[in-house]
């Protein structure tokens, strides 16, 4: 392998680490600021707390859906491999948070089903993000 394609390599893999950092940070944003919004609003208005699980879980896919879309559109290719990528470091991240803050650890089904929620997720957002804006050509 010659330098001129090993330094491209590092480029690329840089470029692809940076975008899913840009991926997960933006759909942490976006979590943060849904849960903000559903606190408030189960505060002061009329949600019952019956519904907060189903809201959280819809504002985490949003948000994993919008950051692997960001993710996979800036690389440009493997929407499904990068978007998984995506979900599961954003799982990740809000599991260490929840564990940081209940101190105990206790991995079940429920969070494994969470994490293949957030690979799933993400491979969809990646899917649309890779698919988005591109025009094919008739023949």
């Amino acid at each position: 392998m010659s330098h001129l394609s090993t330094a491209n390599t590092e480029n690329t893999s840089k470029k692809n680490a940076l975008s899913v950092v840009f991926g997960v940070v933006t759909a942490l944003i976006i979590s943060f600021a849904a849960f903000a919004i559903l606190a408030a609003v189960m505060l002061w208005g009329g949600i019952g707390e019956g519904l907060a699980g189903p809201l959280t879980i819809a504002a985490s896919v949003i948000s994993i859906l919008a950051g692997a879309f960001l993710t996979a559109r800036r690389i440009g290719e493997k929407g499904w491999l990068w978007g998984a990528v995506c979900g599961l470091v954003y799982y990740i991240i809000v599991y260490i948070c929840a564990l940081s803050a209940m101190m105990e650890f206790n991995f079940s089904l429920k969070t494994l089903l969470m994490l293949l929620l957030g690979a799933v997720c993400g491979m969809a957002g990646g899917i649309l993000g890779v698919n988005a804006g591109t025009k094919k050509r008739r023949r």
